[in-house]
């Protein structure tokens, strides 16, 4: 009987890691991106960072120091400086998401891109295509 009940014990435990081991490699093969997902999205990235360069290059003439003349009046240069304030906002804004997709360029050809840094779970391709410097997945996104 002992015999009996300690083979059910190292049947169930061998059963589960089992099952956990086909878990962890059945993730491992999610996580990884197929190869010409990762060229789209690498072809993607770098369509998003020419263009964020342009954008900042545009914002930072809008940001140089309003200068006081004389046609200006003293509303049309409130105006003006805070038209310079939410340009200087949106250019802080495009050089984070810039430097993010400079950071996801460089981890592209990683193995663990396209995994959540927080569930380790995948991140769908759509958001990647849409977010590329995501690093973690929408429920994690959302807390």
């Amino acid at each position: 009987m002992i015999i009996i009940n300690l083979l059910m014990i190292f049947y169930r435990i061998n059963y589960a890691s089992a099952i956990i081991y086909i878990c962890k490699e059945r993730i491992k093969l999610d996580s990884i991106m197929r190869k010409n997902e990762r060229a789209s999205l690498k072809e993607r990235i770098l369509t998003l960072i020419a263009e964020g360069e342009k954008e900042i290059a545009m914002l930072k003439e809008h940001t140089k120091p309003v200068s006081p003349e004389n046609s200006l009046g003293r509303i049309s240069r409130m105006d003006a400086i805070n038209n310079k304030s939410v340009a200087e906002a949106s250019m802080r804004i495009k050089t984070v998401k810039l430097t993010k997709l400079r950071i996801a360029l460089t981890h592209i050809d990683n193995e663990d891109f396209g995994v959540c840094k927080m569930c380790n779970n995948t991140i769908q391709a759509a958001r990647l295509m849409y977010m590329p410097e995501s690093t973690r997945c929408v429920r994690c996104a959302s807390r």
